[in-house]
C-alpha cells in the first residue's frame, strides 16, 4: 500500500520538474533567438561611391532605444532562467541518461544547457573587475565562449546518444577525404564566380564582410602573442568551432528535421539556419551553399564526421591564410 501511494507522488514530481525544465529551456531558446535578432537589427546599410551598399555592424555605443530593449530582454532570458534550468535539469538527468534514442527533447535540453552556461558566464562577468576582462588570456578565449559551452552542453546532454546524431563510422574514410578535397577545391574556384559575385551584384552589395573583418582582427591580435597565439587561433577556429557547429547544425538540428520532414527539407532548412545564424548578409548566399554541402555530406555518408572534416579543412586553411597575410 505504501509503495502504491508513493509512486504517484514521485511521478507527479517528475512531471512537474519536466514541465519546469521545458519551460525554462524554451525561455532560454527565446533569449538565443533575441540575441540573433539584435545582431540583425544593428546591421547598417551604408551607400558607397559606386552606388552599392556596404553592410557594417553598429558599435554598441551607438545603440538606439530599441537596441537596448532587445539587449536587455536577451540578457534577462539568458540569465534568469539559467538559475532554474540548471538545478532542475540536474535533478532529472538520470532519466535521460538511460535512453540511447535521440529525440527533440534532447535538442531542447542542449540549447537550455548551452544558453544557461552562457547566462551564468554573463552574470559572473558583471562582478569581474574590468582589468581582468582586459587580460590577454580572457581576450583570447572570449570570442569562443559560446562554442565552448556548446561542447559542454553536448557532453552533458547528448554525448551518450552520439550515434543517433551521426557520430559513427562505417563509411570509407578515403572516399570521404577525396570527396572533401574535390568539393573544397571546386568551391574555392567557382563559388565566387557563380554565387557570391552574381548575388552581390543583384542586390547592389559590396563584397565586404564585417564578420570576416572581425575574425581577421581577432586572429591578428592573437598572432601578436607569438606562435602560441597563432596555434591557439588555429585550434579554436580550425577545430573547436567546426566541431561545435557541426554537432549543433548537422548533428542535432538536421537529424530532427530530417526525421520529421524528410531528407531535402532537413538539408535546406539546416543550411538556411546555418547561413542566417552567422548574421552576414554580404556572404549569406555562399554560406547557404556551404551549408548545403555540409548537409549533403552528412546525408550521403550517413555520418557527422565528413562534414566535420570538411568544416575543419575550410576553417583551418582560412585561418592560416589570415595569419600569413
Amino acid at each position: 500500500m505504501t509503495e502504491l501511494s508513493i509512486n504517484p507522488m514521485i511521478d507527479h514530481r517528475k512531471g512537474k520538474l519536466d514541465k519546469i525544465e521545458n519551460f525554462m529551456a524554451i525561455l532560454l531558446l527565446l533569449g538565443f533567438i533575441l540575441g540573433i535578432i539584435l545582431q540583425y537589427s544593428t546591421l547598417e546599410f551604408i551607400p558607397t561611391n559606386d552606388d552599392n551598399w556596404r553592410i557594417e555592424i553598429l558599435a554598441e555605443q551607438y545603440y538606439q532605444s530599441f537596441h537596448h530593449i532587445l539587449l536587455l530582454l536577451s540578457l534577462i532570458l539568458t540569465i534568469l532562467p539559467s538559475f532554474f534550468f540548471i538545478p532542475t535539469s540536474l535533478r532529472i538527468q538520470s532519466q535521460f541518461m538511460g535512453s540511447r534514442i535521440y529525440r527533440g527533447r534532447d535538442f531542447l535540453r542542449f540549447i537550455g544547457w548551452s544558453q544557461s552556461l552562457l547566462g551564468i558566464f554573463y552574470f559572473v562577468s558583471f562582478f569581474i573587475p574590468s582589468y581582468m576582462l582586459e587580460n590577454q588570456i580572457y581576450l583570447l578565449f572570449e570570442p569562443f565562449i559560446a562554442h565552448i559551452f556548446m561542447l559542454f552542453a553536448f557532453l552533458l546532454t547528448v554525448f551518450h546518444k552520439r550515434q543517433g546524431i551521426g557520430l559513427q563510422t562505417g563509411f570509407s574514410w578515403f572516399k570521404a577525404l577525396i570527396f572533401i578535397i574535390v568539393i573544397y577545391l571546386s568551391i574555392g574556384l567557382f563559388i565566387d564566380l557563380l554565387v557570391t559575385e552574381p548575388i552581390a551584384k543583384l542586390f547592389d552589395l559590396e563584397l565586404v564582410s564585417w564578420r570576416e573583418d572581425q575574425i581577421s582582427q581577432e586572429i591578428l591580435g592573437a598572432s601578436q602573442n607569438g606562435w602560441l597565439g597563432s596555434i591557439f587561433e588555429i585550434l579554436m577556429i580550425g577545430l573547436l568551432v567546426p566541431i561545435a557547429e557541426e554537432i549543433m547544425f548537422r548533428g542535432l538540428i538536421q537529424t530532427i528535421i530530417h526525421r520529421k520532414l524528410g531528407k531535402w527539407v532537413g538539408m535546406i532548412l539546416t543550411a538556411l539556419l546555418f547561413a542566417l545564424i552567422h548574421v552576414d548578409l554580404s556572404l549569406l548566399a555562399p554560406l547557404f551553399v556551404i551549408g548545403m554541402v555540409l548537409s549533403w555530406l552528412k546525408v550521403y555518408f550517413n555520418s557527422l564526421w565528413p562534414p566535420i572534416m570538411f568544416h575543419i579543412l575550410m576553417n583551418s586553411i582560412s585561418t592560416f591564410i589570415y595569419l600569413i597575410q
